[in-house]
């Protein structure tokens, strides 16, 4: 079986969590019960669909045309729906959880009510091939339907109507600095990047995003990369290990600016890629380095001619050899080598000092 990976958190959200709390024991259940190698809850109200598998355990589709399933079926006045093969059957054929199976077993499936005695989900099994008894099952089925509406209706609804719905995340502008989303499909498809306003408004770079309409021009601002470079990239390596990388933009000042991109991807239950990124401004950061860097390229370039100097003038002093006047010429010129080491040394200390502080008051205002 191809099943989707045990649900993530980045997808599910706060009302999932309490529904798979009340709910997951119920799938369990009603896999030993009917003897089934799976089980399923679809409550398309609430968007949520998960099952159990009788050894993967609990399993969430994140990815389910809630839409379709409440069409099609909401409105069969239909105690519960058998289907002998749901290759060749008219309610099962074409849905996507369905399709996930090879050897399209049969399914035995009961509606879920709601208080209203509308129909709002469907509680299910893959029924065995040969079932010990199919009343045995229609009755566990029953009951446990009828169970699961009323726990829905204590735990769930009421919940929703007698506390504050928790504030949710609507669009990238709600989340604290710059970010971008996108989508790749199954067949290596850009669908229309989604970009934050912080990000649009980062640097004169990123403001052509708002007049482009192509996908692939969006992904290059971004990315300043082809987009098929990127994804024969994402091909190549771990999916759980995000991508990190820094590129340099000039500004109408001429004035080198350094962003870092960091994307985080997974694959859905649908096997499209998700990409969600986020760019930060690292010009401090990369001027921190800078600075540190020539500090460095100072100490081992610019103070190492004086101090090759006063080595060749030691090596010379050999007292047994050298009269008086000699053994003073070097050392007067040891002293000149010397101050001039101790004056470039003040030197380096006065300008990086003050380096430190232009760096630390521009970080005041960032």
């Amino acid at each position: 079986m191809n099943l989707p990976v045990q649900y993530n958190l980045n997808h599910i959200k706060p009302q999932h969590f309490m529904l798979h709390s009340v709910l997951d024991n119920i799938l369990s259940m009603t896999t030993g019960l009917c003897a089934s190698k799976m089980s399923f809850i679809l409550l398309w109200e609430e968007g949520f669909h998960a099952a159990h598998h009788h050894t993967q355990g609990i399993k969430s589709f994140q990815s389910t045309d809630f839409s379709v399933y409440k069409d099609r079926f909401s409105k069969i006045n239909a105690a519960c729906f058998y289907a002998p093969n749901t290759k060749y059957h008219t309610l099962f054929q074409d849905l996507y959880f369905f399709k996930l199976y090879e050897q399209y077993p049969k399914v035995l499936v009961f509606p879920i009510f709601d208080n209203n005695q509308q129909m709002c989900g469907l509680i299910g099994v893959l029924h065995p091939e040969n079932p010990s008894s199919i009343d045995q099952n229609k009755h566990a089925l029953k009951e446990l339907s009828l169970y699961t509406a009323k726990l829905r209706l204590e735990n769930v609804m009421e919940r929703v109507n007698l506390q504050p719905k928790p504030t949710l995340i609507q669009s990238l502008n709600q989340l604290p600095g710059a970010h971008f989303e996108l989508i790749i499909s199954t067949d290596g498809q850009l669908a229309l990047p989604s970009v934050s306003q912080e990000l649009i408004q980062m640097h004169p770079h990123f403001w052509e995003i708002e007049h482009q309409t192509s996908p692939e021009a969006i992904f290059k601002i971004l990315h300043l990369m082809d987009f098929q470079d990127f994804r024969a990239y994402l091909l190549n390596k771990e999916l759980s290990s995000p991508i990190e990388f820094s590129y340099a933009l000039k500004e109408d000042s001429e004035i080198r600016k350094y962003y870092m991109v960091r994307i985080n991807t997974y694959l859905n239950d649908a096997g499209e890629t998700l990409c969600f990124g986020a760019v930060k401004d690292i010009s401090l950061q990369k001027a921190y380095e800078n600075v540190l860097e020539q500090i460095n390229f100072d100490i081992s370039h610019v103070m190492r001619r004086p101090v090759a100097t006063m080595q060749g003038l030691t090596q010379l002093i050999e007292l047994d050899k050298m009269n008086r006047e000699t053994v003073k010429e070097v050392a007067s010129k040891l002293q000149l080598v010397s101050n001039e080491m101790d004056t470039f040394i003040k030197k380096l200390y006065t300008d990086y000092q003050k380096r430190w502080e232009d760096l630390d008051k521009e970080s005041q205002f960032n």
